[in-house]
């Protein structure tokens, strides 16, 4: 009997390592690679920057699960990624794209709010072995596009190096279009001020959403400042993935030993 625990493990987990996994490459050239100009939901128009691909919610998942061995990332309309997003030496970076029907959000604040202390609050907000360590981009208004762009430096105890993660908000008439880049274990190298700008200008709201379009529509709950402090839902972990990796062997190895367990012991 106590040969058959063994038995059991290779069962199962022989169909997981026989299985041969496709190429990064092979994955990469699976998706669907959009360029030019495309209609989305919420009444928006993108024009996908020349040096960037638009990959829809469905393969993004492909990025986060197959390629990063995370977790899937819900609820959006899917990722603007750089097309040398592959080439060896440069960091893999998305920006993840989704929308926030939150409602008209009144700007007239944006020249008077103290960064310093919103700084100072998200500080405060990380204890233990996790620090949020300064702007990686002090935040900054465009009340002309109305668009948002901040980034953020944050040293996660379990990492050698801090984490960069930057931020756009886009403002319409309805609600916001967001924007949050990830990497697989967190950005480190800095995306440069005229990316961001040139990302947030690929969308447009479409006639009769825009911004300036208001009239006594519902207004947001949020101001700036809190647009800034919210919590952020997107995130992604080398130790996501590895759990996510291993879930088929360690369900696998669970059932198996509970079937030795009933019959052999109970």
């Amino acid at each position: 009997m106590k040969y058959l625990i063994p038995i059991f493990i290779l069962y199962f987990l022989t169909p997981i390592i026989s299985a041969e996994e496709p190429t990064k490459t092979e994955i990469w050239n699976s998706l669907n690679h959009q360029k030019g100009i495309i209609k989305l939901p919420r009444n928006l128009t993108l024009a996908i920057p020349k040096d960037f691909y638009f990959i829809d919610a469905t393969d993004s998942q492909k990025i986060f699960v197959d390629l990063w061995e995370g977790y899937p990332v819900s609820g959006i309309f899917g990722c603007l990624v750089p097309k040398n997003f592959l080439k060896k030496g440069v960091e893999p970076w998305v920006m993840v794209v989704d929308y926030n029907a939150w409602g008209y959000m009144p700007d007239n604040e944006a020249a008077t709010i103290d960064y310093d202390q919103i700084l100072l609050a998200k500080q405060k907000k990380y204890t233990g072995e996790d620090s949020f360590k300064d702007w990686a981009l002090a935040p900054t208004y465009n009340q002309n596009t109305h668009t948002l762009l901040w980034g953020q430096e944050i040293k996660y105890g379990f990492r050698p190096k801090s984490s960069l993660t930057y931020y756009i908000k886009v403002l319409g008439r309805k609600g916001i279009v967001s924007f949050e880049s990830l990497a697989y274990e967190g950005k480190e190298e800095p995306i440069d001020q005229d990316i961001l700008n040139t990302l947030a200008q690929s969308f447009t709201f479409n006639n009769g959403y825009n911004y300036d379009d208001f009239d006594d529509d519902f207004k947001a709950i949020y101001d700036f400042e809190n647009l800034i402090l919210e919590k952020q839902s997107f995130s992604m972990s080398g130790s996501q993935g590895l759990s996510l990796k291993l879930l088929p062997f360690i369900l696998s190895f669970a059932f198996a030993f509970l079937m030795w367990y009933k019959r052999y012991v109970s």
